[in-house]
């Protein structure tokens, strides 16, 4: 971590921790054999780290954090299925996206800010919508867990 942030100095490239953690998320390699869960997004991988945040270094979005809620469970930031009742039938809820601004953002940035975003799900069982736009007020979407699947 301390190389790619050295490298980002010394390139006099802007980064925020949101960019950073999202491009070593992006960019770590999975291990074989090892289950996300237990591991996170993989190895970390700095080349590839720096590649992303050298690309997307001028995107004003890429230095965003979105925070997701869910408002029926309590404000969780996703959707987990704890008891048995509830994988018997199709379950549907609204999730919210807000993005978190940094404190210094100036409210015109804030204004401006708007991203298109395209969502896909790995699993055969949720569906979600295929793109939102999302603006600085936020954004709603929802998703539909189907376990019959």
């Amino acid at each position: 971590l301390a190389l790619l942030l050295s490298a980002l100095s010394a390139q006099g490239l802007a980064y925020t921790p949101a960019a950073v953690r999202r491009a070593i998320e992006n960019s770590a390699a999975p291990v074989a054999g090892v289950e996300p869960w237990a591991l996170g997004t993989g190895l970390l991988q700095v080349p590839g780290a720096h590649a992303l945040l050298e690309a997307y270094a001028t995107v004003p979005a890429a230095s965003i954090s979105i925070n997701t809620s869910v408002a029926t469970r309590n404000g969780a930031r996703g959707l987990y299925l704890r008891d048995p009742a509830e994988t018997e039938g199709v379950t549907a809820v609204k999730v919210s996206a807000k993005p978190a601004f940094h404190e210094d953002c100036n409210n015109e940035d804030k204004v401006r800010f708007e991203v298109r975003i395209a969502l896909t799900s790995s699993a055969s069982w949720c569906t979600a919508p295929k793109f939102m736009l999302l603006n600085a007020l936020g954004s709603d979407f929802e998703i539909v867990v189907d376990p019959s699947s």
